[in-house]
């Protein structure tokens, strides 16, 4: 497999047209970790507003940083110490920032299985509305 994807990224803050396609290094699979080709992304208001400068506490930001933190895909590779998960596996999940990408790594306990029937489109999306509500109950 490549070392290499394309991602929307930023190389600075700023306006809309700083958010750019780009060529970027493919994340590595770590322990407890799984490796997913991206087929949908959602896209927050908190994509725009760490596009223009603001930073989500406990989260670093680096240039290149490719923003997105909701996305629905396909396990490509799973890490050492994941249960549960595959290859082939289709799954949505979170990871703050990262997800406008082909690929994203991310904790195996970020991801669930898409449900069957779901468009990807809308799977890719989901997170958002669990993450609302959670924080409602908070």
């Amino acid at each position: 497999m490549t070392t290499m994807m394309r991602a929307a990224a930023i190389n600075e803050f700023g306006a809309p047209d700083v958010l750019q396609v780009q060529e970027v290094s493919r994340p590595a699979v770590k322990p407890g970790n799984v490796l997913v080709r991206v087929v949908a992304a959602g896209v927050q208001l908190t994509d725009a507003a760490i596009r223009s400068g603001w930073t989500p506490p406990g989260v670093q930001i680096e240039f290149p940083q490719i923003l997105g933190n909701e996305f629905a895909g396909v396990v490509e590779e799973v890490g050492a110490d994941v249960s549960g998960f595959e290859a082939g596996d289709e799954v949505a999940g979170f990871n703050l920032p990262s997800c406008y990408a082909e690929y994203v790594a991310v904790p195996s306990s970020q991801i669930v299985a898409k449900p069957d029937g779901v468009p990807w489109q809308v799977a890719g999306a989901l997170s958002a509305s669990g993450q609302t509500a959670h924080t409602a109950f908070e």
